[in-house]
């Protein structure tokens, strides 16, 4: 199921809105949750599994939830 993750979605975390921006539907997305392909970091903040993630990701990952640097 990974093969519907977009490219652009890969790598670094996206909001459930990027998702739907990049044609995954709400479906798609808890399909890809149930199957491991992506981890849901907070409600509504997702990353692929593959992903490694490291301190700027989760950096990237607390603006996306606050919409705006510190």
């Amino acid at each position: 199921m990974d093969d519907i993750l977009p490219k652009r979605l890969k790598g670094k975390p996206f909001t459930y809105q990027e998702a739907c921006q990049h044609g995954l539907s709400q479906y798609s997305i808890r399909k890809l949750l149930e199957t491991g392909d992506i981890d849901r970091l907070e409600h509504g903040l997702y990353r692929a599994i593959d992903a490694d993630i490291s301190e700027e990701d989760l950096y990237r990952a607390a603006i996306k939830k606050v919409r705006s640097p510190a």
